[in-house]
C-alpha cells in the first residue's frame, strides 16, 4: 500500500523491502550483469504470497464492495 503514479517516496522503498526480508515475506539475491554492479533482487516468498493473498482477501475485497455498496445507494438515491 502507498506505492501510486504519483510521487513515491523512494526513502521508503529500502526500509520497506528490508522489513518484508526480515519477516520472510522477501528474499533477496545478488544478480549480477557483467556491466555495472551487482544488483539485488527481490522475490516474493511463500510465505509473503500468503500474507499478500490475506491481505487481499481480508481487506481489499472487504472494502471494494463496501464502497461499491456506497455507491450504488448513493446513485440509488440520486
Amino acid at each position: 500500500m502507498g506505492v501510486y503514479d504519483d510521487a513515491v517516496d523512494l526513502s521508503a522503498v529500502y526500509p520497506t523491502l528490508k522489513a518484508l526480508e526480515e519477516e520472510s515475506f522477501i528474499t533477496a539475491e545478488l544478480v549480477d550483469e557483467s556491466s555495472g554492479p551487482p544488483r539485488r533482487v527481490f522475490h516474493i516468498t511463500k510465505d509473503g504470497r500468503r500474507a499478500l493473498d490475506d491481505f487481499i482477501e481480508g481487506i481489499i475485497r472487504v472494502v471494494t464492495s463496501d464502497i461499491e455498496y456506497f455507491q450504488n445507494r448513493y446513485d440509488a438515491i440520486q
